[in-house]
Formats: structure tokens, sequence, C-alpha cells
């Protein structure tokens, strides 16, 4: 064997040992260790790199040596699945049993000065777009409304124009009496609603509602969990200066405060879940990628829309880091998915919304 190979191979079992590491990061709560949510969202270059070297031990013919990164990349396997998607869309067969439902972070529907263009043209534009999607179901996050602006009394132009039904939870008004919060708009009737408790108010709600479709109920989450927290500027401009060295120590402090706050959120959602007594299905905003313990724990309980039915990576963050997946719709594993998308020529918000089409009850294969 050449030397030169003897010390690639020694520095790919190092590799692979980081490898191991971070895989097994997704499984610890950043509650405990915190830096465990970081190393969880190297996994994307982990793939890569054991891709690359996949490829070399093939390209020189060394065939055991491929058998290392082959077997890496299976232990990766659960991760491929939540980074690329590979579905045809097909129409589902209209029946009693389907319903559709869009999530989408409106961004208080541009309400602030810095986000508003001319006469709130995006703001009405975004409003519009949601009024005719129509889905069955709507679940918006970082929601505003004020009943005595004609641009932003959006519960009532939302609900008269699509007849539905909603439960809207306000978590601050502000002084002219506008409210921020988070939102659930159904067509099906409401037969409960509520908020899971959280020690503080904040605009990271976790809200829900039970709706009846045809004869079954189902609890809908809206969900929008702790933010990062940071600027994308301090990120995308970042250099070697002082200055930038303090920015980027500011942004891991962010990062550790939001892996931990969305840690605790999801014990209390997940509880919440478990005690449920109908089929749950969860929609919203993560703040979290597909490779975190968030991400990971929600998917022992449910199934992600876009690993059963999405199309290439999915992103959905509108933003100057765009190859972000942070919002999702995850349903229960007796509930199919039929199809589900991310509406990318939608640009009103920093966000893209999702939407997907369900039938109630999965036939057994």
């Amino acid at each position: 064997m050449k030397k030169g190979y003897t010390f690639t191979f020694k520095t790919y079992l190092l590799i692979a040992f980081l490898s191991l590491l971070v895989f097994g990061a997704v499984y610890i709560s950043p509650e405990w260790i915190w830096f465990a949510g970081f190393m969880s969202w190297t996994i994307p270059l982990v793939l890569l790199v054991q891709f690359i070297f996949c490829i070399y031990y093939i390209f020189i013919k060394t065939s055991f040596k491929v058998v290392f990164p082959l077997l890496m990349l299976a232990l990766g396997w659960g991760h491929l699945r939540s980074t690329i998607s590979f579905h045809a869309q097909h129409s589902p067969i209209e029946n009693d049993h389907n319903f559709s439902v869009l999530s989408y972070n409106v961004r208080v529907f541009n309400t602030y000065d810095h986000l508003a263009n001319e006469n709130y043209a995006s703001s009405k534009e975004m409003v519009q777009w949601i009024i005719d999607k129509n889905a069955d179901v709507i679940c918006l996050q970082e929601f505003y409304n004020d009943s005595h602006s004609k641009v932003f009394n959006t519960l009532n132009k939302i609900s008269k124009s699509t007849h539905k039904q909603y439960f809207f939870s306000s978590s601050f008004t502000n002084r002219y009496g506008g409210d921020f919060g988070m939102t659930i708009f159904s067509k099906f009737p409401i037969i409960d609603k509520g908020v899971v408790a959280q020690d503080k108010i904040s605009n990271n709600q976790m809200i829900y509602v039970d709706v009846k479709i045809g004869k079954e109920i189902v609890r809908v989450y809206n969900i929008h969990l702790q933010s990062m927290s940071i600027k994308e500027e301090d990120l995308v401009n970042a250099g070697v200066d002082e200055r930038s060295k303090v920015k980027l120590l500011s942004v891991a402090k962010n990062l550790k405060s939001g892996f931990i706050g969305r840690s605790k959120q999801l014990k209390l959602l997940i509880d919440h879940i478990e005690l449920s007594p109908y089929k749950v299905l969860l929609c919203g905003d993560l703040n979290d990628l597909p490779y975190g313990n968030t991400y990971m724990r929600l998917s022992k309980l449910l199934v992600n829309a876009f690993e059963m039915k999405g199309r290439g990576f999915g992103f959905t963050y509108n933003g100057k880091i765009p190859f972000l997946r942070i919002d999702n719709q995850f349903v229960d594993k007796s509930i199919a998915v039929n199809q589900f998308a991310v509406f990318r020529n939608v640009k009103y918000s920093d966000h893209f919304p999702i939407w997907a089409n369900y039938t109630l009850n999965k036939k057994e294969e």
C-alpha cells in the first residue's frame, strides 16, 4: 500500500470518527449540551465528505475501503431523506376525506416601516394570496391584526373571504391597538382550542385547535419555536477583524440561547402531543434545521410531509442565507400525505409558504 494512501486512510478514519460524533449529537438535547445543537447542523457537510470519499475509493479501486464511507452514508440515510426528496406531483383523487393545509410565517404582514413598500402593496398582496389559496386549514405565524385598519384588519378579511372559523392567540398589543400573535383558520368546525402553556408569554407560541373532519376529530398545532435571534449580515459579512469577531461571538451566544429555548419548548410540546386524544397535524416555523434534536424528536412521533411528498431541497427561508428548511408540516402516521409544495415564487415575507394535501384515513399498504 502506498504511503499516500495510508495517510489518506488514516485521515479518513479520523473524519469517520468525527462523523459518528456529529450523528450522535442529534440525540443529545441542547438543554444538556447546547453545542450538540450546533454540531448536528454540520451533518450536510459530513454527508458530502463521506460521498466524496466513497467516489474516491471507487476511483482508485480499493474496494474494501469503500465499505467505510458507504457504511457512514447508510448511517446518515435518515438525514439524506430530510435533506432532499424525489417525488412526482400527482393530483390526489378528490373525496370527503381529503383536506389541504397551508402554513406561512407572514412576518406581521410587513406592517413595520422598514418592511413596507408603497401603500403597503406587499401586505395587501400577501393577504390576498392567502385568501385566494383558500386551503381548508391555514396556520399563520408572526400574525398581525389591527381591527381599526383597512389594510391590517386581517382576521376579518381572511375569515370572511374564506368562510372560516379561527382561533387567534395574541402575545402582544401595541399602542395603536394592533395585536401580534398566531392564528389558525379552519373550514371545519372548531370544537376546542388552546395554548401550550409556557413560563412566559412571547411571540414564540404553540397553539392548537381540535377540528371535526367528517366523523373524526384532528388536533392541529401551529407552532413558532424560539428564534435563532441572529442578524444575517453578521454571518454573511463576517471577516477576520476584531469587529467581526465580536459579532460572531454574539451570534454564538444567540445560537446557544435559541438551542436551549427550543429544547425547553419542545419538551412541553411533545408532552402535550402525547396526551392528545386525537390524531395530530403540526405546522409551523421550527427555527431549526432538519438535522437537529427538534426535528429528530418530532419525526419519532409524526411523519414529515416534505419527506413523504416533497421535491428537491424544499428550502423555506427567503433571506440572505437561502438554503434553510425551517418551516415544516408533520402529521400522524395514519394520515396519508398526497402532495407537498413550497411556494418559492411567493416572496412577500422572509419565509415561503408551505402547503400539503392529506387523506384522513390512510389505506393499509
